[in-house]
């Protein structure tokens, strides 16, 4: 798990897009499909979301980053109008898929 100031630069071009993901139950789901490149969650997120964050993302070989700020920091870095918790790029939108 990498520790992040800010948005990866592939989630700052993802967003507004069909890309990017939010909330616990869309991220998880996305991860034990195999549909996630890259998931970032908030410093303030529960220890339980953590730890399936940090399985699932072990499993799907997805790097996992804790943006260093709370979620209503995150939520504003994601250009939305309340917080947020977890976030994930979604693969394979280039192809389409």
């Amino acid at each position: 798990m990498t520790e992040v100031n800010d948005l990866p630069q592939e989630f700052k071009n993802a967003l507004g897009t069909k890309k990017v993901i939010f909330g616990s139950k869309s991220v998880l789901k996305a991860l034990k499909l195999g549909k996630v490149e890259e998931v970032v969650f908030s410093s303030n997120a529960p220890e339980s979301l953590i730890k399936d964050l940090e399985h699932y993302s072990k499993l799907a070989s997805v790097e996992l980053k804790k943006f260093m700020g709370d979620s209503k920091e995150l939520g504003v870095k994601c250009k939305r109008a309340h917080s947020v918790l977890v976030a994930a790029l979604l693969k394979g939108s280039e192809n389409g898929e």
